[in-house]
C-alpha cells in the first residue's frame, strides 16, 4: 500500500515538474458567501477540477466542475428554526484569458449549470420538519487567478446562479410544489495546482 502511494506521489510530482502544457488544474476554495449565497455562516470547502482542451495563445477553452458544501443554522429564541446543509455541483465550460505582458494574471469567464441539494431539518410551528430537495439552474462564473509559480496559483471567483425551485416536498402532511426562481451570488477565494 505504501509503495503504491509513493509511486502515485512520484507520478504527480513528475507531471507537475516535467509537463510542458499544463492542461489540468485542481483547486480548493473557501466560500465567502454573502447573505444571498448558497448557505450560511458555516461554509466549508469547495473543490474543483479543470481541463483545458484548446489553446489559442491569448486564451484557453476548457471544461471544469466544482463541488462543495455549506451549512445554514437559523434558530429563534423559542428554539424553533432549521438547519440546512447544501451540497452543490457545478459543471461548466470556461475561457481563460492570457494577458500579453502579464501572463501570471488570468481572468476567466464560464457558463454552466448548478445542481443544489438541500437537506433541511428543524422545528416550525411546534412540528418537526425534515426534507431533502434537489434543484438547479443557470450559472455564470467570473474569475481571476494569479500564478505564484508555474504550477501554483491563487484565485478569486464570483458565481451568479439562477436556481429553479421545482422539487416537491412534504410540509405539515401536505405536498408542497414550489415554482419559483432564486438568484444566488457566491464569492470564493482559493488556491490551485496546474499539471
Amino acid at each position: 500500500m505504501n509503495v503504491k502511494l509513493l509511486f502515485g506521489l512520484l507520478f504527480l510530482v513528475s507531471l507537475t515538474t516535467f509537463a510542458q502544457d499544463k492542461k489540468w488544474s485542481v483547486e480548493t476554495n473557501y466560500g465567502v458567501i454573502p447573505n444571498d449565497g448558497f448557505g450560511g455562516d458555516d461554509n466549508i470547502l469547495d473543490f474543483g477540477l479543470k481541463y483545458r482542451f484548446a489553446d489559442f495563445n491569448f486564451m484557453q477553452l476548457g471544461f471544469g466542475v466544482n463541488g462543495g458544501f455549506s451549512k445554514d443554522d437559523i434558530r429563534s429564541i423559542n428554539g424553533e428554526g432549521r438547519t440546512t446543509e447544501s451540497f452543490y455541483i457545478q459543471p461548466r465550460i470556461f475561457t481563460e484569458f492570457i494577458i500579453p505582458g502579464s501572463e501570471k494574471l488570468r481572468p476567466s469567464i464560464g457558463l454552466g449549470y448548478s445542481i443544489v441539494n438541500d437537506d433541511v431539518e428543524g422545528r416550525l410551528d411546534n412540528e418537526n420538519i425534515m426534507w431533502n430537495v434537489t434543484n438547479g439552474g443557470f450559472n455564470l462564473n467570473l474569475g481571476l487567478s494569479y500564478d505564484i509559480t508555474k504550477s501554483i496559483f491563487v484565485q478569486a471567483q464570483y458565481d451568479f446562479i439562477k436556481v429553479n425551485y421545482r422539487d416537491e416536498l412534504i410540509f405539515q402532511g401536505a405536498t408542497v410544489k414550489p415554482d419559483f426562481n432564486e438568484k444566488l451570488n457566491n464569492i470564493r477565494l482559493g488556491v490551485g495546482l496546474r499539471f
